[in-house]
């Protein structure tokens, strides 16, 4: 369990760091797209990607779809 809550902290801190306006460090929903893509070349780019999400229901918030991403990098 303990696992489970140190991810959760360090996602968290992981996007307030992402979601800063105005700094080298914010990624756009595509341009963090991006990025994974250059260490998983099979992740679907961002269009198609918002598309099966809203196709089965899922938020396309950036924090939302950032936490279903990195786990599986």
């Amino acid at each position: 369990m303990e696992i489970i809550k140190n991810w959760f902290a360090a996602f968290n801190q992981l996007f307030l760091i992402l979601d800063k306006q105005k700094t080298p460090a914010h990624h756009s929903g595509s341009d963090f797209i991006k990025v994974v893509q250059q260490y998983d070349p099979g992740q679907a780019g961002f269009t198609l990607f918002l598309k099966e999400r809203n196709r089965r229901g899922l938020s396309s918030s950036r924090k939302d779809f950032y936490w279903d991403i990195l786990p599986f990098l």
